[in-house]
């Protein structure tokens, strides 16, 4: 490997870093407050997919401290710091699995959980498959949370970004997106980062009863609603009917 992939690639893992540690820097009062405002108060199991540093868990086990909160994600790394702030904070009633969702009908029963939230994930997994997945878990009128899809507007943002700053590697992102994208999904049946609708969440989502709404992007931190009038991310809330 060259100098210069080297640069690019510890340039690419520190801003990763910066973010990841910029999520659990603010603490849990704002994802609390999102929670309590979509109804995510006296549950007893929760599960997050694609926790991340775990901010959405904590927050949920703080609301409901008699509650099980489970997370999981793929990224060992994302979990050994949701293991140590938990450990650091002492929160009791969280835990976390190294785990692809792809999996968890293998790890748990159906009907078991009162909330699942997903959030800023759909656009890396199958959203068909998860959301059969998050049917089959949920209780009958169970909560999906699913906070920051990314929309149309995110990609297009980053094509401008990237040309204003002379940047090759950001210009290509959403080129790489719309293109490998829709030809790793289309055609080879594979998922990589692809920006998602929320009509084409709405419609899976009836499919698998599963009541789908639009709902208000909180907490703000590292996203704006939309770019040149396209969404770029979006949020939404589920029923199980």
């Amino acid at each position: 490997m060259n100098n210069s992939s080297n640069k690019r690639d510890k340039h690419a893992k520190t801003k990763w870093d910066n973010y990841i540690n910029g999520r659990l820097s603010i603490g849990t009062k704002p994802y609390m407050k999102s929670l309590k405002k979509y109804g995510v108060i006296n549950k007893k199991n929760v599960l997050d997919v694609g926790c991340g540093p775990g901010e959405w868990c904590f927050a949920a086990a703080n609301l409901n401290p008699k509650a099980k909160v489970i997370g999981v994600d793929i990224k060992e790394k994302d979990l050994n710091l949701a293991i140590k702030y938990m450990r650091d904070k002492k929160i009791k009633n969280c835990k976390f699995l190294n785990e692809s969702y792809e999996n968890l009908l293998e790890r748990f029963q159906p009907a078991s959980f009162d909330v699942i939230m997903c959030n800023s994930v759909i656009q890396y997994i199958d959203e068909k498959k998860a959301l059969y997945i998050f049917s089959k878990l949920l209780k009958k009128d169970g909560i999906l949370l699913m906070f920051w899809n990314h929309g149309p507007g995110y990609y297009l943002q980053k094509l401008f970004l990237g040309i204003k700053k002379l940047d090759i590697r950001e210009s290509l992102f959403m080129p790489n997106v719309l293109i490998l994208g829709t030809l790793k999904k289309y055609l080879l049946n594979t998922k990589q980062d692809y920006f998602v609708t929320l009509k084409n969440l709405k419609k899976i989502s009836k499919e698998v009863n599963i009541n789908l709404i639009k709902i208000e992007n909180e907490p703000k931190l590292h996203y704006q609603d939309s770019f040149l009038g396209l969404p770029c991310v979006f949020s939404c809330k589920g029923i199980k009917t």
